[in-house]
Parts: C-alpha cells; structure tokens; sequence
C-alpha cells in the first residue's frame, strides 16, 4: 500500500523518461491539426475523396489510398506518423440516423 503523496515505480520511471511540456506541446498541436482539418473538410473532399491524408502543423504532408501509403510518405518526409493527424475524407458527409 502506497503511503499518501508517494508514487508507484512505474510513475516514477515514467515521470523521469517523458518529457511533459513537450507532450503537452504535442498535444496542443494534434488538437489544433485536427480542428483546422475539419474546418477544412469540404476543401478537403473536393481534393482528397476517399483517401487517407496526414496532416502537420496545419499543412497536409501526405496522402495515400490506404492508410499504410499513407504512413510510409509521412515517414519519406521525415516526419513521425504519430505526430500527424491522419484521417479517412469521405467523399461526402455521412447521413447520420440516430
């Protein structure tokens, strides 16, 4: 039983290996990718129906038919997939039933 205010070692550890402002950082961007993405969509279907596209620093940096195209022409521009937002752009809106 951990007393209060003490950390498990596995917090520890990754406390010590994780770099939070940069994380935070990293997240901030991802959210901000991501709305410009949807701001954008229309634009968006018009240029890239039915095809995955990777998005950074509010620029598309790659697009593919599938998802691993996709990944592997983020990866040839230098940049970490995980750091992209990458997403499927319907060719039209999707009618929603609820």
């Amino acid at each position: 039983m951990l007393s209060p205010g003490e950390r498990p070692a596995w917090a520890a550890r990754l406390l010590r290996t994780v770099d939070l402002c940069a994380a935070a950082g990293d997240i901030e961007r991802f959210g901000r990718d991501d709305r410009w993405l949807r701001e954008n969509i229309s634009l968006f279907r018009k240029d890239f129906p039915g095809m995955f596209i990777a998005v950074h620093e509010r620029r598309v940096v790659a697009s593919g038919k599938t998802l691993r195209e996709t990944r592997q022409k983020v990866v040839s521009t230098g940049l970490d997939p995980a750091r992209c937002v990458i997403k499927l752009i319907l060719a039209e809106e999707p009618d929603w039933i609820l």
